[in-house]
């Protein structure tokens, strides 16, 4: 099925109104009974806190907040990745040891299976991978280590920025 603008426009709209709209009630239903909903420092937890000072500034701060520690992750995930293609393209023993790791990793993603196939299989046959594949060495190093800093980074990343969240509401809250 080919989506046009027209198809894409009415399946995000059609999507909004299906979580806007019960969203949008439940929130008016806890304001109503005085009570707020969802986990501190979410959206659904600041827009029915009535103890903070200004919910939407509470929003904007938080917002900001995940805003640079996203972009903290990625410099770091870039810097990393850049300095390891920089490293395997100068020195033929780090060359050697990515090349061992990339051996070890394809042979763990053969011995998974999904539907009968190899993981490896999978993957090998998508589009991305092909991309990735024709990249030179140093490209290639550069990419894996920045896409593994991001998958080990991102939870810590995650834990701390709810933990910002949590303590930007409690700073706003009327005492």
């Amino acid at each position: 099925m080919t989506m046009n603008a027209k198809t894409i426009g009415l399946l995000a709209a059609g999507a909004t109104v299906t979580t806007a709209l019960p969203a949008s009630i439940m929130i008016g239903a806890a304001r109503n009974a005085n009570k707020t909903i969802g986990v501190p420092a979410s959206l659904a937890h600041v827009l029915t806190n009535d103890k903070l000072d200004n919910n939407g500034k509470v929003l904007a701060e938080q917002t900001k907040e995940c805003f640079k520690d996203t972009l903290k992750l990625g410099g770091i995930a870039a810097g990393t990745g850049a300095a390891a293609a920089l490293l395997s393209g100068s020195s033929a023993k780090a060359a050697k040891l990515f090349n061992s790791a990339k051996g070890k990793i394809s042979g763990f993603l053969s011995k998974i299976n999904y539907k009968g196939k190899s993981v490896k299989d999978i993957i090998k046959n998508t589009k991305i991978f092909q991309k990735y594949n024709s990249l030179p060495a140093p490209a290639k190093v550069g990419v894996a280590v920045a896409a593994a800093v991001i998958a080990i980074a991102t939870p810590i990343a995650s834990l701390v920025s709810a933990q910002k969240a949590g303590y930007i509401e409690g700073q706003h809250e009327v005492k």
